[in-house]
């Protein structure tokens, strides 16, 4: 029979490292290297892994050591990150830190500046890939613009640079009057118009 597996969400710390999050309070923490094929938020299955060889002879008693050996649920969809050329190889980076392994890209990427801001999907990071495959779904423009910055905002939370008609009618109806006969009706006009301008 083999050893009984736990499962919970793991999280990675900025410095790579991980732990599992179990249901309650209980913490696993992961060595390196142990977290498989795993990114920042998955649920994964834990399974026990015997104790060293220097460990037994000793008889000491160590805390146990678990490691990923199964993706329960994928919690990373599509994410933002940045494009570039490492050694010959278009990549994604993404621009959480808690995701700091490179993406490879499944598809074209003409057209595509290097440090270019995207919006990517997970295709998939099964083993014995070393690391995971994405696609580019929009780009988004130059990673040092601000308004870019702003699409990639919108992007992340699924929100539209398009605001529904009646927005735009309500926004409309405040008219041109001034700030101080107003109050805020002229910036909220504004900012509302500069908006529905934008496209990506």
């Amino acid at each position: 029979m083999g050893k009984p597996s736990l499962r919970g969400q793991i999280f990675f710390g900025r410095t790579g490292r991980a732990k599992v999050f179990l249901e309650g309070s209980q913490t696993i923490p992961l060595a390196r290297g142990a977290s498989g094929t795993a990114l920042h938020g998955d649920f994964v299955e834990l399974f026990r892994l015997p104790p060293k060889k220097k460990e037994r002879k000793r008889g000491k008693e160590r805390p146990p050591r678990f490691e990923v050996r199964k993706i329960v649920r994928r919690e990373t969809d599509e994410f933002l990150g940045y494009f570039s050329t490492e050694i010959g190889r278009p990549v994604i980076t993404s621009e959480n830190p808690r995701i700091p392994i490179p993406f490879k890209i499944l598809g074209e990427v003409k057209g595509i500046n290097e440090h270019d801001k995207v919006l990517a999907k997970l295709v998939r990071w099964d083993p014995p890939a070393r690391i995971p495959t994405c696609k580019i779904v929009r780009v988004l423009g130059p990673g040092n613009d601000a308004r870019t910055d702003h699409k990639g905002i919108l992007a992340k939370y699924g929100l539209s640079q398009i605001f529904p008609p009646n927005v735009e009618k309500e926004a409309n109806s405040f008219g041109r009057r001034s700030y101080r006969q107003e109050g805020f009706a002229e910036c909220f006009h504004y900012y509302y118009r500069s908006l529905g301008r934008a496209r990506f």
